[in-house]
This record gives C-alpha cells, sequence and structure tokens, in this order.
C-alpha cells in the first residue's frame, strides 16, 4: 500500500565532485548547522544554473544529498548532488551519463563563469543515474513481500509454514518492519562478477518479432552467434581475467526500427580486482578495432559507431552496493585531481554529410548516434598518437556547413602536444574514419586554423622544386 509515492520519482542523476579550496569542517557532518546551510545554498544555487539553461523543458532542481571530506585529502570536501529531472520526463528525453557530466565539466572549466563555489572538474563522477541505478527507488512494494521472510526468523519456522493462521497473531508486521535486515541478503553480491553492458547495431539484421523470445530458434541462433563474435573478441585481449559474453537483449533499433540491436554483457572473472579491470573506453575500443578491422570474419557484422556502455563496474553502483567497493573506485576518480589538464578545442568541417536541425538537440537520437560515431572512432587515434598524454574526448556541437563539428580534447599539460601535432594527427585520420569525412583544411585548434600550416611549408617547398626540376633539365 505504500508504493503509490514511488509512481511520482523524479529521474536522479547522483553526481560526487571535490570542492576546490572549500576545507571541511566538523559542522558539515550535521545538515542542520548554519555552516552546511550555508554551503548548501551556494550549491544548490550553482547546479541550477548550470543545468537549467541546459535543460529548460526537463530539469526539476538540485539538491544536496551530502558533504563530506575528500578521501584522499580529507581537508577538503566533496559534495554529493542529485540533479533531479522532472517525473513526466520520458527516458528518452533524458540526457546520458556522459551528457550530464560533460555540461558540469564545461561549465566550471569556462573562465567566463563566476559561480558560488569552484569544482574540480576532474572529480566529477556519476555514481548513480536512472539508466545503472536499480537501487533508486527501494520503497517500491519491497518491503511488503520482504517483510513476511524477515520477520518470520522472529517467531520460528512455523508461522511461515502457516501463514494464514499466524497472520492475525503475528499481525505487527508493522513492528518487525524495522528489522527487516534486508542487508543480510548481500552475500550473494560478494561473488558478483565485473560486467559491462554494451550495446550495439547488428548491420544488415533485420528485427523479426520472434527476437522478442528469447527461447525462440531464431533468438538462439543469433544468441549462438554473438556469443561467438564476442568471445572471440574479448578472449585474445584479456586471456587472464576475461570469463565469458552474455546476451542480454534483442530489441529494434530505435531509430531504425527494421534493424535488431543487441545488449551484450562482457562479464570479467569474481576474482579479478578493480585495478585489473579495463576502463569503459577500453572495452567499447577493442570492440570497435575488432569489427572495424577487413581481415577478420565474425558470425555477424556489427556496426562500429553504434557501440556503447551503458553500465560497467566503475558507474553501476548497483553491481555490489552492500561491498566497500565505492570506497576503492572513489580514490580512482579523485586521483586524476593531482594532475593539471589542459583542453585543447577542435573543430572540422564534413563536406558529404548533410546538417539537420536534429544535431542542434543533444538529446536527439541524431546527435547521440552522431557523437557516439565520432568519439568510438577518434578517441583511438588520439590514444595512438598521444599515449602518454591524452586523456579524453569530448563532442561540445554540431553546427550548419555542411556539418562542422567541435570537439573538447584533454590531455595532460605537462606533455600535450602542439595544436599542429593534433591538427596532422586529424589529418591522418581522415583515410581511415568511416560514417563521416574530415576536410582537412577545416581543421582548427583553439581557433588557429592548420591550413596556414601547410601553406607555409608549400612557400618553402616550391623554390626547391623549381630548383630540382632546373638542375635536372641542365643534367640532360
Amino acid at each position: 500500500m505504500t508504493e503509490a509515492p514511488t509512481t511520482a520519482a523524479s529521474p536522479t542523476f547522483v553526481v560526487t565532485a571535490a570542492l576546490s579550496g572549500e576545507t571541511f569542517i566538523d559542522a558539515y557532518n550535521n545538515n542542520t548547522s548554519p555552516e552546511y546551510k550555508r554551503l548548501e545554498t551556494k550549491l544548490i544555487s550553482t547546479c541550477s544554473k548550470i543545468y537549467k539553461p541546459r535543460f529548460p523543458n526537463t530539469f526539476s532542481h538540485c539538491k544536496v544529498k551530502k558533504l563530506r571530506p575528500v578521501e584522499v585529502r580529507a581537508t577538503e570536501t566533496e559534495a554529493e548532488l542529485a540533479v533531479v529531472f522532472d517525473s513526466t520526463t520520458a527516458t528518452a528525453d533524458l540526457p546520458q551519463n556522459s551528457e550530464v557530466t560533460q555540461v558540469l565539466v564545461e561549465a566550471v572549466t569556462n573562465t567566463s563563469n563566476n559561480f558560488d563555489v569552484s569544482i574540480t572538474p576532474a572529480s566529477v563522477t556519476i555514481i548513480s543515474s536512472p539508466f545503472l541505478d536499480t537501487t533508486a527507488a527501494p520503497t517500491t512494494a519491497a518491503p511488503a513481500t520482504a517483510a513476511p521472510t524477515t520477520a518470520a526468523p522472529t517467531t520460528a519456522a512455523p508461522t511461515t509454514e502457516a501463514p494464514t493462521t499466524a497472520s492475525p497473531t503475528t499481525a505487527a508486521p508493522t513492528t518487525a518492519a524495522p528489522t527487516t535486515a534486508a542487508p543480510m541478503t548481500e552475500a550473494p553480491t560478494t561473488a558478483a562478477s565485473p560486467t559491462f553492458v554494451v550495446t550495439a547495431a547488428l548491420s544488415g539484421e533485420t528485427f523479426i518479432d520472434a527476437y522478442n523470445n528469447n527461447t525462440s530458434p531464431e533468438y538462439k541462433r543469433l544468441e549462438t552467434k554473438l556469443i561467438s563474435t564476442c568471445s572471440k573478441i574479448y578472449k585474445p585481449r584479456f586471456p587472464n581475467t576475461f570469463s565469458h559474453c552474455k546476451v542480454k537483449k534483442l530489441r529494434p533499433v530505435e531509430v531504425r526500427a527494421t534493424e535488431t540491436e543487441a545488449e551484450l554483457a562482457v562479464v570479467f572473472d569474481s576474482t579479478t580486482a578493480t585495478a585489473d579491470l579495463p576502463q569503459n573506453s577500453e572495452v567499447t575500443q577493442v570492440l570497435v578495432e575488432a569489427v572495424t578491422n577487413t581481415s577478420n570474419n565474425f558470425d555477424v557484422s556489427i556496426t562500429p559507431a553504434s557501440v556503447t556502455i551503458i553500465s560497467s563496474p566503475f558507474l553501476d553502483t548497483t553491481v555490489a552496493p552492500t561491498t566497500a567497493a565505492p570506497t576503492t573506485a572513489r580514490p580512482a576518480t579523485a586521483a586524476p585531481t593531482t594532475i593539471a589538464l589542459i583542453t585543447k578545442r577542435v573543430t572540422f568541417r564534413s563536406v558529404q554529410d548533410t546538417f539537420t536541425n536534429e544535431l542542434l538537440n543533444p538529446s536527439s537520437a541524431a546527435y547521440k548516434a552522431r557523437a557516439t560515431m565520432i568519439n568510438t572512432q577518434l578517441t583511438p587515434v588520439f590514444k595512438r598518437e598521444f599515449p602518454s598524454s591524452f586523456k579524453s574526448l569530448d563532442v561540445v556541437s554540431f553546427s550548419n556547413g555542411s556539418i562542422i563539428t567541435i570537439i573538447d580534447l584533454s590531455f595532460e599539460s605537462t606533455s600535450a602536444p602542439t595544436s599542429t601535432q593534433i591538427a596532422n594527427a586529424l589529418i591522418n585520420a581522415a583515410s581511415t574514419v568511416l560514417g563521416f569525412d574530415i576536410e582537412g583544411s577545416s581543421i582548427g585548434v583553439n581557433g588557429i586554423s592548420s591550413s596556414g600550416v601547410r601553406h607555409k611549408i608549400s612557400l618553402v617547398t616550391a623554390p626547391c622544386l623549381l630548383l630540382l626540376s632546373w638542375l635536372l633539365l641542365n643534367q640532360q
């Protein structure tokens, strides 16, 4: 009878971030203290100023869930923020996890913004979201079913064998409810295997009704092919830690209902330490590289640009909520705060593609598909070209003409490449990317066009070529 409130639950993204220069004090342990309220007001004001303009029709409000000391630097403060969207917002209209963090990072790194608090960009992490956190509504009817099972131990086994006679006398589930030691169910989570859930469109695989039934012969046939392909890709790359692949679901591709999308679980051994797991970007990169390699011959054809991670051990707090995973994972995300990063804004034009207004909306399917396509193909390029300094690639926006792409590249400041090196990396990648093109003369890094470099080179080489031609003619 208590489940009604859960129907009005608002989609919520929970973000943690370190507050630069904000010393943690004991008063922050008390959410009613004047000091806590003062910082809470500043955080809510800053959070709302950032998200409301970006999502004017769906964003609801921000809320401070907790203030705590940064684990690796106990003198600094970390905030746990809830970014809440309207309860009527459809899942398709919600931003992705990466977009929620990107909006915050872009805002706090923009020097023209003047917020009430200072947030360390590298510390921004999502620990829960509508796409990952199944514990967001623990009150949904679970207590009603859990109470009888957990209350039973207090009145011996017979009460569970004859619930019809015992219920009048033990009509105190309401008193037993507080003792619903649901946490006692955490034992199975200790054996959980680290799992990355990946979605990918299957090129040329028409979606049929039989794929809605995971026991149908058609489903089983495609399932076998997918597991075989997945295992052939990941087993050689992670021979000591990879366990198996599993097909979680087959469904039609949202923007092309005639094609099939697969949801795959890439599972690692349960004994694998967090430090030995690959990062999300590596899991997608391995798959994209394998399916774009023309020398490979797999049982299914996967569209590289569609590969996306929707859950992983680094994002999904429901994988092992009762274990100490959060305490081990948090230092891993806070550590980068000791490394100074520099961002290079890069632009390029795709002359063979046609711009549509959908590309102006980061929540649209067209925007997400193109952003994913660019991210999955260019991230490996910059990792390969600048392995010691490259950190991340974020698609900022698309604009008309034919399609102009703006991306932000993050590097370690001590070893960041020059603008010319970045432009050259893109020029070299132009011949290998699929699904979009890169016009070399349009490449710009931090507002400086790459074409100027080539013009200078041509002015030097032209006289040399003339001289060489003159010498060759005189020798004849």
